[in-house]
Formats: structure tokens, sequence, C-alpha cells
């Protein structure tokens, strides 16, 4: 097709040659459409020549604002994929909103910094014009800070470093961004900064030079700007806005923040915030923070001054990303592994911070370093002392390669000292003691410190706040290292979290069982049958968390989700039975505090309460999004908890209630689910899957291919190695619950 309009081209044609500028790619070549199977193919086809330069498959949505829509394209030769920024040309009819976009693609093209986001080429045809940029798998620092909820200081300190350099090769370019923000930081592969989005960005022409415009986000836009035309407003801007993101990363929230915009911006004219009561932020990250926010702009520092800050030059600047910054999944697995080596190394040559492994002796065999305290076996004293316990030659095994490692990893991560082995014994290893005993259960046992897959520490929740996901440990109980790990800060702060005592006493049963069954040796052949499985279990999910829970598949085959708000809801859609569960929520009787029981909601997807409204047509999407999208590439992938495809058999009772989620969490190698039936799910990244029942007293093994193994956890039945790592990995996520 020949385009209707050429109106953007013939400009920024004539603007490039007139300015000499010859980095950017120019096409006036027509665009074709067609569709290859049920994916867009957008051919670049020369008008002269005819010949198709570029054909690109147009993928998945990757975000939009108010302007355009970004989508993945993937070039048909090349296989390179590529982020297209598309913008309507419908939007583009008044001359202001295309000189604003030709000013955007002037400054973004003319700019080449590792810490900006790549310019590659742009086109148009007779609908869109087309922005191709460089891919950032990632996302950006916003999702970031929705998933983690604050970082700690060397997260901020690696961040803004390089967010930092960015902004100072634009500020030597004499361009300001005036729109620097946590969406407009986006995150490469490797969690690199890459600064986006151009679209306010000025360009001054001369020294002294000040812009007008009232422009930027709310909650980042400086006070000069929101003064207007008095002023103007220069370099001072990206300051501020520096600023307003190092207090968002380290508190979790921007420091003007308001529901009401109107008082946002009195805030913001005052210079009035605050630090949280009991957030533990340094005096030298308040201090620079207290420097940058100043409503007179000849007050700020320059960004020469902010690298020079106590703040980055009394941290140690992480070369690679911490691998606390990727999301659980293997990246972060396999980010710790790569910088656990490099430590090592670093370690080894004696010019890394930590333990420096290279001249010491090797570490003597440890024991079983929580006693059995079932009958006969002594207390733990009140003030333990490793070098006091009594040890049992039977569990006796020598401490692994990979604890030694991931404790340089914390040290440097903490910015600790290295400690004595005995507390290196205690701060890694030990779990913390019990809050309380339940009446008529004996405490559980930690069973062998043996390593399985790496570490065994609580990782970062989903990005859902109230929706359930069970803490590590509360502050007064977790492990010395862990008080400074914002991993186990956020967890603390999930109040859903909380058990009851019936689930703490199906969870310590289930410890219990299975401290018994890893005591035993293992078979050298997998055990169990084939047999009946505990009842249901989550057959798939899909993380919807930062926007409104997640949502899930069951072996019944029904439907379900765990809401951001603590409820949830349970579609059978065959029967078209609704079972909405409402949030536990405590309260108060003469001063004192108690669990109020959850109440239920029966319904029908076409006859509800109008307060479930917007959840039946959430579990009604999420429906039809397990059908449409398993298998896609898509922006919230479906992920197999459990890759055994039989089905269980419906309960007969149709008055009996649905088996929901109740608790969910992500771990470093795994998604754990605690559903209301007393069972007890583990689906590990690998695709392998653990199902303990509390009642029936089993476990069900299932491996990679979908075969399942059910086995009793009874004296006298011993797990293969295969299923006993597993075990191992799952008794450690229930003592960190049972703690806390």
């Amino acid at each position: 097709r020949r385009p209707s309009s050429r109106f953007l081209v013939r400009f920024l044609v004539r603007d490039y040659n007139q300015t000499g500028q010859k980095s950017v790619q120019k096409s006036t070549n027509s665009m074709t459409h067609y569709r290859h199977g049920a994916e867009a193919v957008i051919e670049d086809v020369d008008q002269k020549t005819g010949r198709i330069n570029h054909r690109y498959i147009k993928g998945r949505l990757l975000g939009k604002g108010g302007f355009a829509k970004c989508y993945e394209f993937t070039d048909v030769d090349t296989g390179r994929i590529y982020a297209a920024k598309l913008i309507d040309k419908k939007t583009l009819t008044k001359p202001k909103t295309q000189q604003k976009l030709k000013s955007e693609i002037k400054i973004h093209s003319g700019l080449r910094h590792h810490h900006i986001v790549k310019f590659e080429k742009f086109f148009e045809d007779d609908e869109n014009v087309y922005i191709l940029l460089e891919v950032c798998s990632q996302q950006t620092l916003m999702e970031l800070q929705r998933r983690k909820r604050r970082l700690n200081e060397q997260e901020a300190v690696y961040l803004m470093q390089q967010t930092l350099d960015g902004v100072k090769y634009m500020h030597d370019k004499n361009i300001i961004h005036r729109d620097l923000k946590l969406g407009n930081l986006f995150l490469d592969e490797k969690m690199e900064i890459k600064i986006g989005d151009f679209g306010l960005a000025a360009q001054l022409e001369f020294d002294g030079e000040r812009k007008l415009t009232v422009c930027g986000t709310p909650n980042y836009i400086a006070p000069e700007v929101l003064d207007g035309g008095k002023h103007g407003h220069s370099f001072e801007v990206d300051v501020w806005s520096l600023g307003v993101i190092l207090y968002t990363l380290l508190v979790g929230r921007p420091p003007f923040e308001t529901n009401d915009i109107k008082t946002t911006y009195r805030k913001i004219r005052n210079t009035s915030y605050s630090f949280p009561e009991g957030l533990e932020i340094s005096s030298t990250a308040k201090r620079l923070i207290q420097r940058i926010l100043q409503s007179n702009p000849e007050s700020r520092p320059t960004l020469s001054d902010i690298m020079s800050d106590p703040f980055f030059t009394k941290n140690e600047i992480p070369k690679c990303a911490p691998y606390t910054l990727f999301p659980a999944g293997p990246q972060r697995q396999i980010a710790q592994e790569r910088q656990m080596r490099e430590k090592e190394a670093a370690c080894s040559k004696g010019k890394g911070v930590g333990l420096g492994l290279g001249n010491r002796e090797p570490l003597k065999p440890i024991t079983n370093l929580v006693p059995d305290l079932r009958q006969g076996s002594p207390r733990i004293n009140s003030s333990p002392r490793l070098g006091t316990r009594t040890t049992s030659p039977r569990n006796t095994r020598p401490v692994s390669d990979v604890l030694m490692r991931e404790r340089a990893e914390l040290d440097n991560l903490m910015g600790r000292r290295a400690g004595s082995e005995r507390d290196f014994y205690r701060d890694q290893l030990l779990p913390p003691p019990l809050k309380r005993e339940l009446p008529n259960a004996p405490l559980p046992s930690a069973g062998p410190a043996r390593p399985v897959f790496g570490t065994f520490g609580m990782h970062n929740p989903s990005p859902a706040s109230d929706i359930g996901a069970v803490a590590a440990s509360t502050p007064s109980t977790v492990p010395k290292y862990a008080k400074n790990d914002p991993d186990a800060e956020i967890a603390a702060q999930h109040k859903d979290a909380e058990l009851d005592a019936e689930d703490q006493q199906n969870l310590t049963e289930m410890h219990q069982n299975l401290s018994v069954c890893i005591q035993q040796p293992q078979a050298a052949s997998m055990p169990g049958t084939n047999g009946a499985r505990p009842g249901v279990w989550v057959t798939e999910y899909s993380d919807f968390s930062a926007k409104y829970g997640l949502a899930y598949k069951l072996s019944y085959g029904h439907t379900g989700a765990a809401f951001n708000d603590g409820t949830k809801m349970v579609w059978d859609s065959d029967l078209n039975r609704v079972e909405y569960t409402s949030r536990n929520r405590d309260k108060g009787d003469g001063g004192r505090t108690a669990r109020a029981p959850e109440e239920r909601v029966v319904c029908t997807s076409d006859d509800y309460p109008d307060t479930l409204k917007k959840k039946i047509t959430l579990i009604t999407y999420f429906k039809s999004y397990f059908s449409k999208y398993r298998g896609k590439n898509v922006t919230y992938p479906i992920v197999v908890a459990n890759s055994n495809t039989n089905e269980t058999e419906k309960p007969k009772a149709t008055d009996a209630p649905f088996v929901y989620v109740k608790q969910w969490m992500k771990h470093s190698h795994a998604m754990v689910f605690r559903l209301s039936n007393k069972c007890f799910q583990v689906a590990f990244f690998d695709g392998t899957d653990i199902l303990l029942s509390s009642e029936a007293r089993m476990v069900t093994y299932t491996d990679q291919r979908g075969q399942s193994r059910t086995f009793a956890l009874e004296m006298g039945r011993i797990p293969h190695k295969e299923v006993a790592e597993r075990l191992e990995y799952t008794q450690k996520i229930l003592y960190q619950i049972m703690s806390k």
C-alpha cells in the first residue's frame, strides 16, 4: 500500500539534513500487513524498487501510555527482537503533537549511552508511526518496586549509580529529560538501568536557557515546574526527580504522594515529607535525599556532587546486579550462582570483601543443628550456644561449598565483616526458635543440615501486599543475617500470613512426619505406588498480583483466584457455582485479639451480590485466559504447577465447600501453596512437584514427565534421593512458616 500521508518523515528528513545528524535510520518505504497464523506480519517495502527490506512479526503488548502502545517486534530474517512503539496517526493531526513526536525522535536518536534505551530506527505507514527500540526484558523500576516493596541500600546504590551516569550524559548534551520516574527507568536482562521515554525531553539551545512548559508526573515534578512561567526550569528538575526516585526505592512510596493531586502539589511546594519511623535507612541516605529535595533549585547538588556523596563512596557499588533484584525463578538462581563464583574468586585472591577463603583451613564437619525434641530429647536452652550442643555421629555431614559461598555473598550484601565459624553456623543454618508451643504437639526437629539446590532462605514474595503470602519470620525471631534482608522485611509485612491454631497444628504434623522420613537411609529405587493422591491440588497458575492477585486451576477443573485484598474465589463452571471466601479479620474482645472465622458466600456467575461484580468478572476472565493463552508467550505467563494431567474426580456432595488456595508464596526455587484441604504443595521451577497431606500422612511426588508416586510418611518408608532432596527443601519452608 502506498501511504496516504508522508508528513512526518518528510519533516524529519528536512530537519536532519539541516542539522547534519546521521545517527537515525529513516524509512520512506510503504508498509504492508498480513497475518501469519494468529500473528500480524508487517513488511517494510521500498516504494521505488518494490524490494522487501524488513519483515516484522508483531507480538505481545509490552505496555501502553497516553499516546502510544509498545509491542514486541521480531525481525523475520534475523530473529532479532525489538520493542516497537506505535503511535496512531489519528493522534498526530495537530501541529503541536507532530512537533512533540519529532522532538522525541530527534533527541532520542542522537543519544548513544549504555544506560539509555537504544534507539534503532523509525518508519511509518498509513496508520502508525513506528519507533524501534532496544528490548528491556525485566520491565521497569516500577514493577521492581511493586514486587520488592522497598530495596536495600546496596541495591539502590547499584541502580542509582547507573541512572546518574545516564542522566549526566544527557545533561552534558544539554538535554533535560523532565520525566524521570520509576516507570521510565527500564531494566535489561542483566538488571541494568536503561533510561527511556523522551516524550517530554527538551534540548537547551544556549547556556542559561530556561524552559517554561509545565510538564512531568505529579509525584516527581519539581516545585519550579509547578510555578510555570515565573522563573522557568532547567537541569535541576532532573536532580529533584532523582531524589524522589531514591526516596521511593528505599521507603517504598514517593515522598509527596497523597490521594489528592492538589495536596501533593502543596506538599511539593512546601517540601513537606518525612521518613517513616521503624524503617532502617542510613543517615547518609537521608542526608543525600535532604540535600536533593530543596525547593530552591540553586541549593540542590550537581550530579557530580551526588556521585561523590558518602552514600556512593562509602557503599560498595556491585559490578553486577545483586541477585536479590531478580524475580524468583531460574534467572535469579543463575545470577546468584554467578555472583557466588565471582565472590569466591575475589576472596581467594584476597581482593574481595567477606571470608577470604583462600588461606583458611577447611571447615570441620557439623552435626544436626536442632536436636530432636521428642521424648527423651533435651530442650533447647533459652540462650543456646552452638559449641555446647550434643552431637550425633549418625547425622554428621560436612558443610558444603554452596553454603560457604552463600555466606560470602551475604557478607557482601549486608556489608558485614566475616565472623567466626560459630557465627556462620548459627546465622546461616540454625533456624529461629519456635515462637510458641502448641498443646499436645511435640516441637519438630530441623533434620540434617544438608544443602538442597543452593540456598533455603525465604525470598521475595509476589507484588501483592495483602495476598496472604507467608512471612519468613518475625523480626524478633529471624536469624541475625536476615534482619537487614529486604525480602525478610517485606514478607514480615503480610498480616494475612498469621496462622490459627489448627493451621499451626497441621503444619507441625507435616514437619514432624517429614523429619522422621528424611532421617532414614535413602532407597536405591523410587518407592510408593501409583495409587490415590491427596484430594486436590493446583495444576497451573498465573501471577496477576501486580494488578489483581493469583489465578490458578485446580485438579477438579475449578478456576480459583487469591485476590490482593486477601479474599478468595473458586468457580465450578460446569455447575456454575461460585464460592467466595472473605478475608479473616481481627476482632477485639475485651481488649484481646482473636481471629474471626472466614465467611463463605455461595452464588453463580449470573446471580451474585453487587459487591462481587468485579471479582466475578475477573474469575470468568481467568478461566478463559487459561484456555486461550496456555503455552503462549504472554505478559502473565501460565506456569504448570503439576504436570500430572489426570483430573481428580469431583466430590459427589454438592454442599461440600470447594477447596481453595489459602496462602501462597514464591521462593527462589519453587512456588508454594497452602490449600484449604490441609494439603501443602511445593511446585518446583524445574517441573517437579511435592504434595503433602497432614490428614492422610502421605506425600506425592510428580516428576518432570508428569509421573506421580505416592508413599506414606512413616518409619521404614524411605524416599529415593530424587524425592529426599525436595522433601528437605519442603521441610525448611515448613519450619519458616511455623516459626513466624
